[in-house]
């Protein structure tokens, strides 16, 4: 399931976080088998490393917990996030 312009906060190392919109791409939804890979692109760039770790809050989730996600690309204009739950 795809989700579009959701509202995140980015929580990474040694930084403070940042708030941003993020559109979530093969977003698990009930029934689907785990583990599963998805991925996120922030329409913006954070200033992160490829490979860098860092956590994802999305607001409309109902849990506090948070994903951890990993920076596979970074330019001027988006950073994209894959993650494995």
């Amino acid at each position: 399931m795809d989700i579009l312009g959701a509202r995140a906060i980015v929580v990474m190392p040694d930084r403070d976080e940042v708030e941003v919109t993020v559109d979530v791409h093969d977003w698990p939804v009930d029934g689907d088998a785990f583990p599963h890979t998805w991925n996120a692109v922030v329409p913006r760039d954070l200033n992160l490393n490829v490979g860098e770790e860092i956590t994802l809050f999305v607001r409309d989730e109902n849990t506090a917990l948070g994903h951890t996600c990993v920076v596979v690309s970074n330019t001027h204009h988006r950073t994209c996030l894959c993650a494995h739950e």
